[in-house]
């Protein structure tokens, strides 16, 4: 009876050994991780700061938000004076045609003119 007291009580001891081995391992991982989270925390407690509402941030987005809004006014000015240009464009496309083919018209009739003298001429 002694020796199966014995080899529970020398069990209970390793186990007991073998669970401290393994908790202060947890433990040192744990400490690893912890060390490697303070500076996640740090920038997580930083970034909640930056993220209140500070009269340098609001008066920083209104800056960009007026920034847009002239972007956007400018932007649709240019769209507009280009769908002027491109009709303008189209236009004087029409009365380069329109030129051209009177121009065509007045050199047949001055060739045909031309003709006419030459043989009268003659």
């Amino acid at each position: 009876m002694d020796d199966k007291k014995m080899l529970e009580q020398q069990t209970k001891v390793e186990t007991q050994t073998e669970s401290t081995k393994s908790s202060n391992q947890v433990k040192s991982v744990g400490k690893n991780d912890e060390n490697d989270e303070k500076p996640e925390n740090k920038n997580e407690v930083l970034c909640r700061k930056c993220m209140e509402s500070c009269s340098a941030c609001i008066e920083k987005d209104e800056n960009l938000k007026s920034r847009n809004i002239e972007f956007i006014k400018i932007e649709n000015l240019f769209k507009e004076k280009c769908k002027e240009m491109f009709e303008n464009e189209k236009i004087l496309k029409q009365k380069e045609e329109e030129l051209t083919l009177k121009y065509n018209v007045f050199e047949k009739e001055n060739e045909i003119l031309k003709q006419t003298c030459s043989a009268n001429c003659n």
